[in-house]
């Protein structure tokens, strides 16, 4: 790739047309595409978490009219590990989190309020909520409610971001694996 103008475009093409549903961009060098794309983009490094208690329901979050997981960004100086669990309990309240392992991560693009670009890396991790009936909704976030799902009745909530979806899949995934 290696060239800032056409990736900017292609940006452009995607936010302001309905015609299109993706781009991909192929190279020789991936890394070339990341490293143009983060030079034109706010670097947003962010951490969220699946939580689940110990019938295995998961807690999905319903905020801006869409079902999504708790998240948020990292804090200087501060690692995604100890950001996904400050994070998770600031928006639901539950305090008695512990963190199990990384489930994956996401990556995606947004607007700012001021119009720039911003690139989000979330970092995905899987906490186990030992006391899971104390939720306290963080409304300024625009947290409108939160409950407690079947992994499959998870995964056929709508609406929810499409990255949101592969992170409820991946987690389902694990959870084969250990049975």
């Amino acid at each position: 790739m290696g060239n800032k103008k056409t990736l900017f475009q292609y940006l452009d093409m995607l936010e302001k047309s309905n015609r299109f549903e993706e781009v991909v961009l192929e190279s020789e060098d991936p890394s070339k595409i990341f490293i143009d794309l983060r030079s034109i983009c706010n670097w947003v490094p962010a951490a969220g978490g699946i939580i689940h208690r110990q019938d295995g329901k998961v807690l999905l979050i319903f905020r801006k009219k869409i079902w999504d997981l708790p998240k948020g960004k990292v804090d200087p100086g501060e690692k995604s590990r100890q950001a996904a669990l400050r994070e998770c309990r600031e928006e639901i309240g539950l305090k008695n989190l512990e963190l199990e392992w990384k489930l994956g991560n996401t990556w995606h693009l947004y607007r700012e309020i001021n119009k720039s670009r911003s690139l989000k890396r979330t970092k995905w991790y899987v906490i186990k909520a030992n006391d899971p009936e104390n939720l306290s909704l963080q409304a300024e976030e625009g947290i409108e409610h939160a409950d407690w799902f079947h992994i499959d009745d998870a995964l056929k909530l709508e609406p929810m971001y499409e990255n949101i979806k592969q992170m409820l899949e991946a987690y389902k995934k694990s959870l084969k694996r250990e049975a």
